[in-house]
């Protein structure tokens, strides 16, 4: 089974009203509705969360940001659903597609790491 294949959208710092809303957007093209991770979901790793494996809460906090992580969204496709994430979030989130390496960094390092990525882009 290859986890990077099935359509899925993974969000972080959502409120309920915008998760009601991707889930309303994409409900004919994802396997399931947006997985929502928490931020006491630090140590996990995107291969953790596609895995539907649980872990125990962490001591590591996730940063106060909005994530939207595509997975299994390829050309066209990923970029039709980067246009129906900003018309319901606008352009806050930071968007990220899942790669064989981010599905093995811990939420942690992953977010700082697409933090750090929009701060230097944004110079």
């Amino acid at each position: 089974m290859n986890i990077l294949k099935d359509r899925l959208i993974i969000a972080y710092g959502l409120n309920d009203e915008e998760i009601d809303k991707l889930n309303i957007k994409f409900k004919d093209i994802c396997i399931k509705p947006c997985v929502s991770i928490n931020e006491n979901m630090g140590e996990y790793t995107l291969e953790h969360i596609l895995k539907e494996e649980s872990l125990s809460d962490s001591d590591t906090k996730l940063p106060e940001e909005k994530v939207i992580i595509f997975n299994g969204f390829l050309g066209v496709y990923l970029q039709q659903a980067v246009k129906k994430v900003r018309e319901v979030l606008g352009a806050k989130p930071i968007l990220a597609s899942t790669t064989p390496n981010s599905v093995k960094m811990t939420l942690h390092e992953l977010i700082d790491h697409l933090v750090k990525e929009r701060q230097y882009y944004q110079k």
